[in-house]
């Protein structure tokens, strides 16, 4: 489906935090710190372009984990597309070295 393809293109394009950081901005078109639904669903056509109403509902309830949510942020993004990238950034966020940083960009 369209979320394998999308996890796919995406690990093999970026692998740093701040390569994923700057990628997820760029599909942030309205210029917020989180995607919506709209923006997701546009990267999503942009993976798949004959990406059927349906097909793109289901791929935004599966990785908003839920279908009536507006917005995406970056951790759920990374959760979905590279879990290994947030694995080995936490430890960092942890040790206070990056934490100015990123704060703004996880969500609780």
């Amino acid at each position: 489906g369209v979320l394998e393809r999308m996890t796919r293109e995406i690990a093999g394009r970026d692998s740093t935090l701040s390569q994923l950081d700057e990628y997820f901005q760029r599909c942030c078109a309205s210029g917020g710190s989180t995607m919506k639904r709209s923006e997701f669903e546009d990267l999503a056509r942009s993976f798949e372009p004959a990406l059927s109403p349906q097909e793109a509902a289901g791929a935004w309830s599966t990785i908003a984990g839920d279908s009536g949510a507006a917005e995406l942020g970056f951790t759920s993004f990374l959760r979905r597309f590279r879990p290994d990238v947030l694995a080995d950034a936490v430890p960092a966020l942890l040790s206070g070295k990056q934490i100015p940083a990123y704060l703004h960009r996880l969500e609780c």
